[in-house]
């Protein structure tokens, strides 16, 4: 367990030193819009992948069918239940609060420190 715990702990650090990296090479070979056709990439050989390597882990009689009636009545019941209601509120406004807080970063340098021209683009 200790193996498996020391390998993600080395993708998970080095992943956000990669990734930019990655982007910015293929952003240059290419042009900036093949990002998006690499992350189009990326998630086809995730989504194939995972179809590939993961079973169905259901059994047969607890499986429920894959129709939009069956989802609708599922999330009306997930929204029926008072805690799911207020952790997604929570969350939303902890969301809010961080886009807040983002959005009032250049007002921020220029009303208090006087340092607008300074702050990136």
């Amino acid at each position: 367990m200790a193996g498996v715990v020391c390998f993600l702990m080395i993708v998970f650090s080095l992943v956000p030193v990669v990734t930019p990296t990655m982007g910015a090479a293929i952003s240059w070979a290419f042009g900036w819009r093949t990002i998006y056709l690499t992350f189009v990439i990326f998630s086809l050989i995730s989504i194939f992948w995972l179809i590939l390597r993961q079973p169905e882990t259901l059994l047969p009689k607890a499986r429920r069918p894959f129709r939009a009636k069956e989802i609708w009545c599922r999330i009306k019941e997930l929204f029926a239940n008072r805690q799911v209601v207020l952790a997604i509120g929570a969350q939303t406004l902890i969301c809010a609060m961080v886009f807040t807080a983002l959005k009032s970063t250049q007002q921020i340098f220029d009303q208090s420190f006087d340092q607008d021209a300074n702050f990136p683009p």
